[in-house]
């Protein structure tokens, strides 16, 4: 087929020129002005105004209490963030315990029925009080743990 015969086949009617319509012109106007406010550092302070800063541990003591549980098992579940937002004042004792509930039912977080061996209130002078001082609490750590089953690992 020549190329005549496919411009003749192909041929689409002739587009009838459109004339280009210009729209009025407008009058200018002024640039709107911003305004800039300044910012407010944002601190756990004024975010709601109540948060203050708390003891990680005694939080954590308390809601040990609460649900009896071991506070090292709370303090487990929890990050290095998690305590800096209880130091903060981010995270309030309603959420924790909200938190530690869900890990209970999650079976994260076990029972515990005995409480955990007391911790000595001073450290020993010399080598031979520590080795006389660590025997009974070793002792009493290795009764709680076999005797609880809380504590206990899988």
């Amino acid at each position: 087929m020549s190329l005549a015969a496919l411009i003749a086949r192909y041929k689409h009617p002739p587009v009838t020129p459109v004339t280009p319509v210009t729209a009025p012109a407008l009058p200018l106007q002024a640039a709107p002005t911003l305004t800039v406010t300044p910012v407010t550092r944002v601190t756990p302070q004024n975010i709601e105004g109540q948060k203050q800063s708390q003891n990680p541990d005694a939080l954590l003591m308390d809601i040990a209490a609460m649900l009896q549980a071991n506070p090292d098992h709370l303090y487990a579940l929890l990050c290095a963030d998690d305590i800096q937002d209880i130091a903060d004042g981010a995270n309030n004792r309603a959420y924790l315990l909200d938190y530690f509930r869900l890990m209970r039912a999650d079976g994260k977080l076990p029972i515990c029925t005995e409480p955990p061996p007391a911790k000595a209130t001073e450290p020993p002078q010399s080598y031979l009080e520590s080795a006389q001082a660590w025997k009974p609490e070793h002792e009493a750590m290795m009764d709680h743990v076999t005797g609880c089953t809380a504590c206990r690992a899988p």
